[in-house]
């Protein structure tokens, strides 16, 4: 099985925390608003004032082949020992034919990825999570809205997050649990066919699909169907550092996998890198108060006419930003850490309760 060999995508080059295209909206102190000014009422979870520290020169806790391993595949200590290879890019990988599985670590060891169909089966499994030409990333609401269905005939959604806890846990991945979606055969063929209509039958293609060439250059697409068997639940868990919730662009700082109909996870990627405090240097900074964060949120949800939003808590939170910087020709890349509010919400969306949250320095 050929896994693509690729630099971590998308690592933040600005010194600015970006808004999270998943289901976050950051607002800094500089945007308080001072009308409608509302204390929160003893229903709300509040955490305790933040002691307002950031921190920089972060260090990175690689990601190994041997956590990796355990976590996702049934592979002995012995077999990864004698399967898993490291290249002249210091690049770490694994590779298992016989199983059809493969493991991947992105340069820098900060981000992985797990396959255990092909490549381009994968991608055909997260293209169905995004929109057709990908130019986003959908909202949790958008993909609650897009695969409606709670679980599937042959797994439930509870054994589907209780197989992929487990799979975290043993890869010793500092991560929590965040939604799950169940991917009928019934929504992937209708998407399909929705898709088809409107931009050509190249989108949402189920596993198996593939494009035919002729000697002439000319070709089609063999455009296979979704079955019962290609059923999976698409379940996303978020970074934690130190016991608190991890935060920048919503791509980063979240690992997806794919659990299909029949248990087996088929697909695994994340993109950011495990961090720890232990060696950082630390600078106490400047945060709105709880109190202040509880208001500030209120007020955003009136005017973006969300009265029927209920505010659930006010708890502490890590943003994460990566500074890029050149000294001659070599690249250096600085890690900081800043504290933040995470204002957790629920909202009417089409008649569904969906939980969804604000960031705010």
């Amino acid at each position: 099985m050929m896994i693509e060999k690729r630099l971590l995508a998308g690592l933040i080059a600005s010194c600015g925390l970006m808004l999270s295209s998943c289901h976050s909206v950051y607002m800094s102190a500089e945007d308080r608003l001072q009308e409608n000014y509302e204390e929160a009422d003893a229903s709300v979870e509040m955490d305790d004032e933040l002691s307002a520290f950031s921190y920089s020169d972060v260090s990175v806790i690689p990601y190994t082949i041997e956590n990796l391993a355990k976590g996702f595949t049934n592979l002995s200590e012995s077999e990864v020992e004698r399967l898993k290879t490291c290249d002249q890019y210091n690049q770490k990988s694994l590779v298992a034919p016989e199983e059809g599985i493969g493991l991947q670590i992105n340069y820098g060891d900060v981000g992985f990825y797990f396959y255990a169909v092909s490549y381009e089966d994968a991608q055909k499994y997260l293209n169905v999570t995004q929109p057709a030409y990908h130019d986003r990333v959908l909202s949790f609401a958008e993909l609650a809205n897009r695969f409606s269905k709670k679980n599937l005939d042959s797994l439930s959604r509870e054994e589907a997050i209780e197989i992929c806890n487990k799979a975290i846990s043993d890869a010793n991945i500092s991560a929590v649990f965040e939604n799950a979606f169940a991917m009928d055969c019934e929504t992937l063929n209708q998407l399909q066919r929705d898709a088809k209509s409107q931009y050509g039958e190249d989108f949402y293609m189920a596993p198996g699909s593939e494009y035919l060439s002729n000697e002439d250059g000319t070709g089609k697409w063999n455009v296979t169907q979704w079955e019962k068997e290609q059923e999976a639940y698409y379940v996303v868990y978020r970074m934690q550092l130190n016991g608190r919730t991890l935060d920048t662009t919503g791509s980063l700082c979240k690992i997806e996998l794919f659990c299909r109909a029949d248990g087996q996870i088929i697909y695994a990627n994340g993109n950011c890198p495990e961090l720890t405090l232990a060696d950082a240097k630390s600078e106490e900074q400047t945060i709105v108060s709880a109190q202040d964060a509880y208001s500030i949120s209120l007020n955003m949800l009136q005017k973006r006419k969300l009265e029927q939003s209920q505010i659930q808590s006010v708890k502490h939170s890590y943003g994460y930003q990566q500074i890029t910087s050149l000294d001659g020709e070599a690249e250096h890349i600085k890690t900081v850490v800043i504290p933040c509010w995470e204002i957790c919400y629920d909202t009417d969306v089409q008649g569904t309760r969906m939980e969804r949250r604000i960031i705010i320095t």
